[in-house]
């Protein structure tokens, strides 16, 4: 909209509320600081969702704007946005006990699905992905081994994948060791039984519950093929953006902006684009080769009735081949949809997404001819979603009406990807029998942990800098209390993937730190909170301050946000 302002819709309790979300879009975004991969990075994935954790995830980035004040692209004539409020860094931090706040988007929860949902999730959607997950790491380590420019370009997607697969390794052990699969049945036999009690109550909801296992059983028999098609897409940059070009073209040839399916709307052609420039930076022929011939060879597998029949047709696939003749045709088919593609060209990429269908049909790349012949499965499989998602929402908002009446309005809704507000206290945990976890990691731990090598590199001048404290240097940002600088901390706030960079706030609303991660014990409190285990982590802003003036060397960003004199 004019000023900068992107709406959205957002759905609450199943569809039982509607929300209509406004928010400034800011175009020019700059990075100012952020600190050294030994800080920011620290224990890696072999630290990621536990504790004690040592890592300064924290990055400042500036916002400019038009001369105007008004949202604007990049422009070096661009000045800082101001803002009517902000908030105060209060480097004085936290002691155990106090009360926090965090503000921030918390990405999807599943506390209100039904038993059987979870029962999907729990006995069939996570493990398969905790397999093709490892399956993808080996096999993108294996390339990286061979060649330090795949190694390099590898390594977001291989953190990505890693950050995954720690999630939802610990999900699935909370909703199987931890009981929780368990208490989902039990707390659905409740409401069963409470609509069961009442003929008012049965008129009213008694259709929903298996009107929703009817929804979830038709999923289920497609579930094999549905997941291997999705796949194809994810595992193949040349292919997802064959057909991105494809769909985008047949939606662009639509008049009115408001018959074109979400996602490709005009105010998204932008955004398209720039995923597309974006991606060039770290694409590689030979990673999507060998992670497409991975999805392929899933492909080849598929039982009789839930083949992708386009494929088949493309590859020479059959029901039933053998491994080693499907591994034959799979790699001969590889090498013809390489060697007539230029989807690796950037410009020529970029070029399709301006082109008319017919002169994306017309352009003779493999990939291109893959993506159309693919297309037919996909809208299919698009066109049975929508119908799902109708009924879904006819039913959903039913369902968590009972659960809402049951409960006597004391539920919360699911996270959204909207703006909520969370508030705990600094708090450590009995984590294990015997085992208590402190609220704070402190400098000391740096010490411990440090190797010299690999995830445990901490750099040259933050060991510098410990050495100056332990040799009798003052800093402000010690804690009295700890007698060391504290670097992260625990808190009892409920928060789920997506809320990583929310600020941290005090009592009085003074931003204290960054939440960035929760604990593998309790990453499974996204279908069911559990208000006395469950605990998130934060960056202490005393650590961040203490590193930027005294190990970087940026104290003059401090005085610019009024920390330091």
């Amino acid at each position: 909209e004019a000023g900068g302002l992107r709406c959205r819709v957002a759905s609450f309790f199943g569809g039982h509320k509607y929300f209509e979300i406004a928010q400034l879009e800011i175009q020019d975004v700059r990075t100012v600081y952020a600190p050294a991969v030994g800080i920011g990075n620290f224990g890696g994935e072999t630290d990621n969702w536990r504790w004690p954790r040592h890592t300064g995830d924290w990055s400042f980035f500036r916002a400019y704007v038009g001369k105007d004040g008004k949202p604007a692209p990049y422009s070096k004539d661009n000045v800082p946005f101001k803002p009517q409020r902000f908030l105060k860094i209060q480097p004085a931090g936290l002691k155990s006990g106090d009360l926090v706040f965090v503000a921030g988007y918390p990405g999807r929860t599943q506390r209100h699905q039904t038993f059987e949902e979870v029962k999907q999730t729990t006995e069939w959607s996570f493990p398969r992905t905790i397999k093709t997950y490892v399956d993808q790491i080996a096999i993108l380590e294996e390339l990286g081994k061979q060649d330090k420019e795949l190694q390099i370009k590898a390594a977001s997607r291989l953190r990505g994948l890693n950050n995954t697969l720690t999630n939802r390794r610990g999900m699935l052990e909370g909703l199987v060791k931890g009981g929780i699969l368990v208490q989902k049945q039990t707390v659905q036999k409740e409401l069963e039984a409470w609509i069961a009690a009442d003929p008012g109550r049965v008129k009213q909801y008694g259709e929903v519950l298996p009107a929703l296992r009817a929804l979830q059983a038709e999923v289920e028999k497609t579930r094999e093929r549905d997941a291997v098609f999705a796949q194809l897409f994810s595992a193949s940059t040349f292919l997802s953006s064959a057909h991105t070009a494809y769909l985008l073209s047949q939606e662009k040839a639509k008049k009115n902006d408001m018959d074109r399916e979400a996602g490709f709307q005009e105010r998204d052609w932008k955004r398209i684009r720039e995923a597309q420039e974006r991606v060039q930076r770290t694409l590689d022929a030979r990673i999507d080769r060998a992670l497409l011939r991975y999805a392929m060879g899933l492909a080849a597998a598929l039982p009789a009735d839930q083949r992708i029949e386009a494929l088949d047709k493309a590859a020479g696939l059959t029901p039933g081949m053998a491994k080693a003749d499907a591994e034959k045709a799979v790699d001969a088919y590889l090498d013809k949809l390489y060697k007539g593609t230029r989807l690796g060209d950037g410009d020529f990429r970029l070029s399709l997404l301006d082109k008319p269908t017919t002169d994306i049909v017309g352009s003779k790349d493999t990939f291109v001819d893959l993506a159309v012949a693919l297309d037919p499965l996909y809208q299919e499989d698009h066109a049975a979603g929508k119908k799902r998602q109708g009924a879904d929402s006819r039913l959903r908002p039913r369902y968590m009406q009972a659960l809402l009446q049951k409960e006597g309005g004391l539920v919360a809704p699911d996270a959204n990807s909207t703006l909520r507000v969370t508030f705990g206290q600094v708090k450590g945990v009995d984590n294990k029998d015997g085992l208590y976890w402190k609220p704070f990691t402190t400098l000391a731990g740096i010490e411990q942990k440090h190797t010299g090598e690999g995830e445990f590199d901490a750099p040259d001048r933050e060991l510098e800098a410990i050495k100056a404290l332990r040799g009798g240097k003052k800093t402000p940002f010690t804690a009295p209390d700890l007698g060391d600088v504290p670097i992260d901390f625990l808190s009892t706030v409920d928060t789920t993937g997506g809320n990583s960079g929310s600020p941290t706030l005090n009592g009085k609303g003074e931003l204290v730190g960054l939440l960035f991660d929760g604990t593998f014990d309790t990453i499974a409190s996204d279908f069911l909170y559990d208000k006395v285990r469950t605990r998130s982590i934060h960056v202490d802003f005393r650590y961040a301050l203490w590193v930027m003036s005294e190990v970087d060397g940026a104290g003059h960003l401090l005085k610019e946000m009024g920390v330091m004199d």
